[in-house]
């Protein structure tokens, strides 16, 4: 596989992982249970409470949201353009809110949310550069920074900060079946509950 850059473990411990031109679905053991190819430009993704795959373009014809069942049949497609003058040109991480909004992560300084049926909602400009953020079981969100990483509101406003000893540096936050939070950084592996 090439390009492979970021995956989210679904309910039944099967597991997504995005490259830049789709994604594959793999059971438990690993085995390949199908992949979707073909979209041009992918730049984030993030999975729902029901497990249902939104994938997000920036591509020039096909930029949108892309939404999946978890077997892999494309529920919608939300044209960049129908998305209530949302321009998520540059996205870099997305995820789900437990009352299904979608949270998109635009260059490194603001937040977009939108509805599911790609209505932007608001727009919320970050005091801080994120890498990558992720809802916790509960309702707030986990943010990756370049030297750490922070719990967060869904306003942004940060209730913890986690930017010291095993905890700086993280390149990726991997959250399992179980809730529990994989910090993968330079230095160790650390889990965060």
């Amino acid at each position: 596989i090439d390009d492979k850059w970021d995956f989210k473990v679904l309910k039944d411990k099967s597991f997504i992982l995005l490259n830049g031109d789709g994604y594959y679905h793999f059971n438990r053991k690993g085995k390949l249970r199908y992949k979707i190819q073909g979209l041009y430009e992918v730049a984030a993704f993030a999975v729902d409470s029901n497990d249902n795959i939104f994938v997000f373009t920036s591509g020039y014809d096909d930029a949108g949201i892309y939404i999946y069942t978890p077997q892999g049949k494309l529920i919608k497609h939300i044209p960049k353009h129908h998305s209530n003058d949302g321009n998520f040109d540059f996205p870099r991480a997305a995820t789900i809110s437990p009352d299904n909004q979608i949270y998109l992560l635009e260059e490194v300084k603001k937040v977009e949310v939108y509805t599911r049926e790609g209505k932007r909602t608001r727009i919320i400009n970050l005091p801080f550069y994120a890498e990558d953020i992720d809802f916790i079981d509960n309702g707030n969100i986990i943010v990756r920074l370049n030297n750490g990483f922070l719990i967060v509101d869904t306003n942004f406003n940060v209730l913890e900060s986690y930017r010291e000893g095993p905890y700086r540096g993280p390149t990726n936050i991997i959250k399992s079946s179980q809730g529990e939070y994989f910090i993968n950084n330079s230095f160790e592996h650390s889990i965060f509950k």
